[in-house]
């Protein structure tokens, strides 16, 4: 029969999606993860485990078998004290994009710190492509990104902000006729990497502006510097309004799609209070940073 401890393992495979995370979040040896999963196995006679992918998805038994796990935690924790039931999980990993951190994750991070102070902090910067394949794998815990244009089925968005996207200039160049910018000064790209960057490339193309990039750069922060420096003009979203001086040129742009940022969970996920927290910070540092 198995004991508390390996259905919570089972569970927290299931949660951060690999048995390599499972053991860093419950500091366990991956050894001792998969033997108590082959242990559970031969308990349930039931192949669990999809082991043939990397790393191992559960099959639809083990799906099935997992909302029988999950009832019987919940029965459990029922019988937990109330300051018990939070103090298994030692960390949270947080991938976000850069422009998110520039604005309002911080002042997001340190509420949630006041919050939860014996939890470890983990903050991962990348794309938000990258950060949604990480989030499937188990890498990380949760994502602040831009949402995709088709949601996946194994993740919840839960909406934070709608950025506008903005043209941006020097305060030097005048006018604003948005074709007239972009055919007399050089345009500094914002990484085409990013998702919002096909959102632009999109808008360019509905507009029948055929622009040539000399320069591109990855930081929100970076295109701002080089457009203020005179280098070019560019689009970007308008993360927050803190980011740009005060004197800088900015046209909100007709017709462009906006940029919605939200934050992306697993379906299958067991810290609910920590995430659940966590989205509150995030909303209120995101209206304070619009008052």
């Amino acid at each position: 029969m198995p004991d508390i401890k390996t259905l919570e393992i089972y569970r927290y495979i299931a949660d951060l999606g690999s048995f390599q995370a499972a053991a860093k979040n419950m500091g366990l040896s991956l050894s001792a993860i998969s033997l108590q999963m082959k242990r559970l196995e031969e308990f349930a006679q039931l192949k669990l485990f999809d082991r043939s992918k990397k790393p191992p998805r559960l099959t639809r038994d083990g799906l099935i078998y997992l909302d029988k796990v999950v009832a019987v935690l919940k029965e459990w924790q029922e019988l937990e004290p109330a300051d018990m039931q939070h103090q298994t999980q030692k960390s949270l990993t947080i991938g976000t994009v850069h422009s998110v951190l520039s604005s309002f994750l911080p002042s997001a991070l340190m509420a949630f710190r006041n919050d939860m102070p014996e939890l470890d902090i983990i903050v991962r910067l990348d794309e938000s492509f990258e950060l949604e394949a990480e989030l499937q794998s188990g890498t990380i815990d949760v994502a602040i990104i831009s949402k995709p244009s088709k949601d996946m089925p194994d993740i919840i968005y839960h909406h934070l902000k709608e950025e506008d996207l903005v043209l941006i200039a020097s305060p030097k160049v005048t006018g604003n006729n948005v074709i007239n910018i972009f055919r007399d000064n050089p345009y500094v790209r914002f990484n085409r990497s990013a998702r919002v960057s096909l959102k632009i490339d999109k808008w360019f193309e509905q507009q029948g502006i055929d622009i040539t990039s000399g320069m591109e750069i990855d930081t929100l922060e970076g295109v701002i510097a080089l457009v203020y420096a005179g280098l070019g003009v560019s689009i970007v979203p308008m993360a927050s309004s803190r980011l740009f001086p005060s004197d800088m040129k900015i046209i909100p742009l007709k017709d462009a799609s906006k940029r919605e940022v939200v934050l992306a969970v697993p379906r299958i996920n067991r810290n609910n209070h920590t995430i659940h927290d966590l989205l509150a910070c995030c909303e209120k540092a995101i209206d304070e940073e619009s008052q």
